[in-house]
């Protein structure tokens, strides 16, 4: 390890890698490194024995200043007999087991049925199904789970759709998309990672448009 110095910006860019793995002590912030690769990456760390290091950011990602604050929070964090190391891992297992139980939502449901199902169809039906889809209907409701939409909602969304092209709807593509969205609830009423959260295909009402499908512009 090297001497210890006050870092600044001229050093951390004048830094060289070397044969081994080098870290260079902060004397402003005891524990804070600027740590420098064999390859030349560069990061800033905190170093607290017995407690090993922890990486802060890579250099250009974050700055020495921002670097410094973080690194003074942590030791006095220690010094009071905390352990910001252990408390990081805490909320990151908590957030892993957060998101392993999260129900799955729409746009979840979505990309699985896309590899599994829309590639199996024509191109025009590819992309004419992909573009309502993800354009309209998964830009409204796409971060919800398929049991979070309600019928009212729905309604709703068939009634911005219809009415006529000139007040910013599209009448012709929604009696289309209406059918998109039931083949794509159909599909997950029948699969296992989504049939406890599909009741059955959305109620979306008579679409008051003509027969004749536009689905481009």
């Amino acid at each position: 390890m090297a001497a210890p110095r006050k870092l600044d910006m001229r050093f951390v860019r004048s830094a060289q890698p070397t044969h081994r793995h080098e870290e260079y002590p902060d004397t402003e912030v005891p524990g804070l490194r600027l740590y420098v690769s064999k390859k030349g990456s560069m990061s800033y760390g905190f170093r607290r024995n017995p407690y090993g290091y922890k990486t802060i950011g890579k250099v250009g990602e974050i700055s020495l200043g921002d670097a410094r604050k973080i690194a003074a929070q942590w030791k006095v964090q220690f010094s009071a007999g905390q352990n910001p190391f252990e408390e990081m891992k805490r909320k990151k297992r908590e957030m892993q087991v957060s998101a392993d139980h999260r129900n799955p939502t729409l746009t979840d449901a979505w990309l699985q049925y896309k590899s599994a199902i829309l590639v199996t169809k024509s191109e025009s039906h590819k992309t004419n199904m992909a573009r309502s889809m993800e354009k309209h209907f998964l830009a409204d409701f796409g971060k919800r789970a398929p049991d979070e939409v309600s019928r009212r909602e729905f309604i709703a969304f068939r009634e911005k759709h219809e009415v006529p092209r000139a007040k910013g709807g599209r009448p012709a593509e929604m009696r289309q998309m209406k059918a998109y969205i039931s083949a794509f609830y159909k599909w997950m009423a029948e699969t296992s990672a989504y049939m406890d959260y599909v009741d059955g295909l959305p109620n979306l009402g008579k679409i008051n448009a003509t027969a004749n499908i536009r689905t481009r512009k």
